[in-house]
């Protein structure tokens, strides 16, 4: 009920934020995927530096389904992009939910859709905000993989691969989340001590299907990609680790260079931009992290450190705050939750489940 009353919400309130400068751009990068994906123009069109390192899933669906809606390009470009903002809140919700109870999962919803960061990207940002959504979807259904073999079921595989074929489809970041599950099921299959061959020759079948299909259905609507599926998408991660883009931006209090941001550009954006009821129930969570739900957390906690740790090791290119960071938020909320539903829960004596709720 209350996911269902959000979208709404998300929608009408798209209708009050402004074009923002990717826009355009990614608007007509959509329409001439549009135009090759029905054979109206050449794979040539797409280059590497000019957008060919993005998916174009995003943009190819404002630009189909844009002559047969009666709105201005850009409201409906924004309703489309509450809408992927709407799935990351609603999938986060059942990540929490699956990982460490229903509370915690109603808990995510309130948080996430109440982080102004993450609310105001659901409306016009084109790139980071659908790439976030997709990728805590992929992670939602990576969750269902089983912890005794086969480990991916049919479903597991068919609803991993579309997810994350959605994802790559947005940003070739969504091989990350391809290398997740394979850590997850070799995981598992370590731990299970599995030794017949039989059972590890289907597994790793089973894995080398997954990431074939992603791979495919992951460049369906990212031409430049789409020529060399099994090499380009790597490239274009590579690729963006220093992305050739310099611009001046404030940074406490000084000018510094997109190119040249210090190590801790990263960590002190998502410290200034969390809301304090996330950072607390961040700080729960560690406190238990050895005692409540320890593989969850710890995986977690690992998604959120690789990705950042990678930035300021490779010193990556980062301006506009932490938007090429965004798909971490979701998992920094989820693990909020996990934080505060210890002392909300019915085990916690009277007086603490008052005084932490009252603080929540």
């Amino acid at each position: 009920l209350l996911a269902a009353m959000l979208l709404p919400l998300m929608v009408c309130v798209s209708f009050d934020f402004g074009v923002t400068w990717d826009e355009k751009s990614r608007h007509k990068n959509g329409e001439l995927i549009w135009a090759f994906l029905r054979g109206l123009s050449q794979r040539s069109t797409f280059v590497e530096d000019d957008g060919g390192n993005y998916g174009g899933l995003f943009d190819t669906i404002c630009a189909a389904l844009e002559p047969y809606v009666p709105l201005n390009r850009y409201i409906f470009r924004h309703i489309i992009n509450a809408t992927f903002g709407w799935v990351g809140i609603v999938y986060a919700g059942r990540l929490g939910a699956r990982l460490f109870g229903q509370w915690a999962g109603v808990l995510v919803l309130v948080l996430l859709a109440l982080s102004p960061r993450y609310f105001a990207d659901s409306m016009n940002n084109p790139k980071d905000l659908p790439f976030a959504a997709m990728s805590v979807v992929a992670l939602y259904y990576i969750s269902t993989v089983d912890r005794r073999w086969p480990y991916v079921s049919r479903w597991t595989g068919v609803t991993v691969a579309i997810a994350l074929a959605f994802a790559l489809n947005i940003r070739a970041a969504g091989l990350v989340y391809l290398g997740y599950f394979g850590l997850l099921v070799i995981g598992f299959t370590i731990a299970d001590r599995t030794r017949a061959w039989r059972w590890l020759a289907d597994t790793a079948g089973r894995l080398l299907a997954v990431s074939v299909a992603v791979l495919l259905l992951g460049t369906t609507v990212w031409p430049w990609a789409q020529a060399s599926p099994f090499i380009r998408p790597f490239q274009a991660l590579l690729g963006f680790a220093n992305f050739p883009y310099g611009a001046d931006m404030l940074f406490a209090g000084r000018v510094i260079g997109s190119n040249d941001v210090p190590w801790y550009y990263a960590p002190w954006w998502f410290l200034i931009t969390t809301p304090p009821v996330v950072l607390v129930g961040l700080a729960l969570s560690l406190v238990s992290l050895r005692h409540d739900s320890p593989g969850a957390k710890g995986a977690l906690v690992a998604m959120i450190l690789f990705p950042l740790t990678l930035v300021i090791v490779q010193h990556s290119t980062l301006y506009d705050g932490v938007r090429h960071l965004l798909f971490l938020y979701p998992l920094l909320v989820v693990l909020a939750a996990s934080g505060w539903r210890p002392w909300l829960s019915s085990q916690s004596g009277g007086w603490v489940r008052l005084g932490a709720a009252g603080l929540l």
